[in-house]
């Protein structure tokens, strides 16, 4: 999520993981995104967002491929399998420090995850 103040049409959106990069010796985290694609991601709002509906999540992930870039979508292929919202090279869940994590098998610290799309943790 990425909080925007009020320099965009909204304040809180989505960015798909893919278009994130992490800047280790600046500290930050950067998105290849133009500001002009990013004003037409769709917004929500915070209190909402774990009130979404499934086809909810589904129209929002689609949208915001769409506007990032110009590349085609396959719309036949589900969109957590797209490479926008694959895990990107840098993530690592071992970097997480277990002793702050109570259920750390559960959070899977202990063994990283395998390389999948974002949008994969946590389902069952």
């Amino acid at each position: 999520m990425v909080e925007a103040g009020h320099w965009f049409k909204h304040k809180h959106f989505l960015l798909p993981i893919g278009h994130v990069a992490l800047d280790t010796r600046n500290r930050l985290m950067a998105a290849d995104v133009a500001k002009s694609r990013v004003e037409r991601f769709p917004g929500f709002h915070r209190s909402e967002f774990e009130k979404l509906e499934s086809a909810d999540i589904d129209r929002m992930a689609q949208t915001s491929a769409s506007v990032c870039c110009d590349e085609a979508l396959d719309l036949a292929s589900p969109w957590d399998s797209w490479k926008h919202y694959e895990y990107p090279s840098w993530w690592d869940a071992s970097f997480y420090r277990p002793d702050r994590i109570r259920n750390r098998d559960e959070a899977g610290v202990t063994t990283p995850p395998p390389k999948t799309a974002a949008a994969d943790r946590g389902r069952s």
